[in-house]
């Protein structure tokens, strides 16, 4: 009965001891993330909040410090019409945008001892692209403006190699809107900081 006792408390110690191993992959390490986000406009861009998806590509300088590529794909973001009469969307043929969001990152992730959790900070900057798709035969419409982000995550580590991850993030896109009076200022757009808050999930791969 003492062997058996000794043995599971040694498995267990093990298993302890293994946690932390789990989620500090160490330097050079790299991670490819699929996943699914969320993203609620600015009221200044007229669009409702829509589902995307898209990857990661990150590489971990140290323990702590990883840089991060992101791509988010987010297509048929309609006009948000909140506020218009109820008969403006069946009077109005209403196109719908493709929105990109690509940048790239610094995370920082802070490691907790006997934990399979890391949480992380991350900031960076990249490009927006705001493309209308519409089929009533009036011209598509672009834009590519600058944007930055700041937020912070979640990983949970299945194994040494896969990893839940959630990420909270805000993107603050400096963008050009219809001006509201142009007769007043001469300028038909203004231009405006918006701030857009994205929520994504996924599925974490290292090597």
């Amino acid at each position: 009965m003492r062997s058996v006792r000794s043995l599971l408390i040694t498995a267990t110690l093990l298993t302890l001891g293994a946690i932390p191993a789990l989620a500090q992959l160490g330097a050079r390490s790299v991670e490819v993330e699929p996943f699914v986000g969320w993203l609620s406009f600015d009221d200044d861009l007229l669009l409702a909040s829509s589902i995307g998806f898209g990857g990661r590509l990150g590489y971990n300088l140290t323990d702590n410090w990883a840089i991060e590529g992101t791509f988010n794909y987010t297509p048929g973001a309609e006009f948000d019409l909140e506020g218009f009469d109820d008969d403006v969307e069946d009077d109005l043929d209403i196109p719908q945008t493709t929105v990109m969001l690509a940048h790239a990152n610094l995370n920082y992730n802070v490691l907790l001892n006997n934990s399979r959790l890391v949480p992380f900070l991350t900031a960076g900057g990249g490009i927006a692209s705001f493309n209308v798709d519409n089929d009533d035969g009036i011209d598509e419409d672009s834009s590519t403006d600058g944007e930055v982000n700041a937020g912070g995550g979640l990983k949970l580590f299945l194994s040494e190699t896969v990893a839940l991850r959630g990420d909270l993030r805000n993107h603050w896109i400096f963008a050009s809107v219809p001006n509201e009076d142009p007769d007043e200022s001469g300028d038909e757009e203004d231009a405006v900081t918006t701030s857009n808050l994205e929520l994504s999930g996924g599925v974490s791969f290292n090597f």
